[in-house]
């Protein structure tokens, strides 16, 4: 009942969201016959870029761009495959040519970011999964430290112990702080280690930090872009109707967006709903 609603919703808004945006053009494509042999004669060409992380519906959407005469080349590494949990299929790739039919296959094992040891190292322990495709990393870097694995009770102690050896290193080898980074996966495992060097004293900067397109300013510009596009998008004209302060509040912003609604019965278009109902409001028919 609620996806129908959403689905309802997203359509009365001119609007697709993420998962739209793969479901309604593998829709088309299936149902359509025109569209699928024109598309298919536009692109000839294929490429597929970490095709291990494909899911099911991206797979289907590919299978019907592919016509008797696509030339499809993919590139990705099963042994890499860490999205199952979003709906990748490493399969995919393992059976290529089940589902594509015979293809020509280069694997590419020379490494050229690390070392041996952490090659070995990683090359045994990914041997022990029971569906892979067979391969051997290789690097024509000599030499290497061997690789450490240090466990910790808790995020701090980790923090700890990183910023201990970091300051020993430091000193030992007469480096200063902008030479040493501390790389982590997640955003929030900062936290830690800025707590520790702030009680260290020591200097630091985070890199990253919000992205660009997260950032207040620009999402509410890009929500004006979208409003000046597609007037019907209520959810952005919530967002800026208010922005600079104009002293709408929600009930006005509802009052609003109840009144275009209103104007779309009688078989206006979006954009001209929202202009007639500025007019009113500028000439004082609103109240």
């Amino acid at each position: 009942m609620l996806y129908e609603a959403y689905e309802r919703q997203l359509i009365q808004n001119n609007a697709v969201d993420f998962a739209g945006l793969l479901l309604w053009p593998l829709h088309i494509l299936l149902h359509y016959e025109n569209v699928r042999e024109r598309v298919r004669s536009r692109y000839q060409h294929i490429l597929v870029d970490e095709f291990q992380d494909t899911n099911g519906v991206q797979l289907r959407l590919l299978k019907a761009l592919c016509g008797a005469h696509t030339r499809l080349t993919v590139v990705g590494d099963d042994d890499q495959s860490i999205y199952t949990w979003r709906g990748a299929d490493p399969t995919a790739i393992l059976e290529f040519e089940d589902k594509f039919g015979l293809c020509d296959t280069f694997k590419l094992e020379q490494n050229y970011r690390s070392t041996q040891p952490i090659l070995n190292c990683a090359g045994n322990l990914i041997a022990h999964n029971r569906e892979r495709t067979e391969k051997r990393l290789w690097t024509s870097l000599e030499g290497g430290a061997p690789v450490t694995v240090l466990s910790f009770e808790s995020d701090w102690d980790e923090a700890s112990t990183i910023i201990e050896r970091m300051t020993s290193r430091r000193s030992a080898l007469r480096l200063s702080w902008e030479n040493i980074a501390v790389l982590y996966r997640r955003n929030s495992q900062s936290v830690s280690f800025e707590r520790e060097c702030t009680q260290r004293g020591i200097p630091y900067q985070v890199i990253g930090g919000t992205g660009f397109y997260e950032r207040e300013e620009i999402v509410d510009l890009i929500a004006y872009l979208r409003v000046l596009v597609n007037p019907a998008d209520t959810m952005s004209l919530r967002r800026i109707i208010n922005k600079p302060v104009r002293g709408i509040g929600e009930k006005s912003a509802e009052k609003i967006i109840e009144l275009m609604e209103k104007k779309a019965e009688f078989g206006l278009t979006p954009t001209q709903c929202l202009l007639g109902l500025l007019d009113d409001i500028v000439a004082g028919r609103c109240k």
